[in-house]
């Protein structure tokens, strides 16, 4: 999560750099090879899907982590797994948490167990 932060301010300030770049060039002429800011500029949106897609990914994993903890605090209470996930609502979790990618969270049984999933 820490190197998460530090790209994105790493983007952040790699923008206004070249914001105040930009706005500094004035009406000069171009160099007739590639323009460094162009290129940079041009990456950037490549880079914020990434970091997003990454986020995404570390959100995904960090509740399915909370909601398997949760499955297995009904089942240590109630002496069973839940059947749904509605059934760890309120007590065991506040609110069922939207996946970032859009899925929706379910419980699986496999080998005698719960788990948590997404599909």
């Amino acid at each position: 999560m820490k190197r998460l932060r530090k790209e994105i301010i790493f983007l952040i300030v790699l923008v206004v750099c070249l914001s105040f770049v930009h706005a500094g060039c004035g009406g000069g002429k171009k160099s007739t090879g590639e323009n460094i800011e162009e290129k940079i500029e041009s990456e950037i949106p490549e880079g914020l899907k990434k970091i997003k897609g990454k986020a995404g990914a570390e959100a995904r994993q960090a509740n399915l982590m909370a909601i398997n903890a949760a499955i297995h605090s009904y089942f240590l209470e109630n002496g069973q797994y839940p059947t749904s996930i509605e059934q760890l609502v309120p007590r065991y979790l506040q609110t069922i948490p939207a996946d970032p990618e859009g899925g929706v969270y379910y419980i699986k049984f496999e080998g005698g167990r719960a788990e948590a999933a997404v599909r």
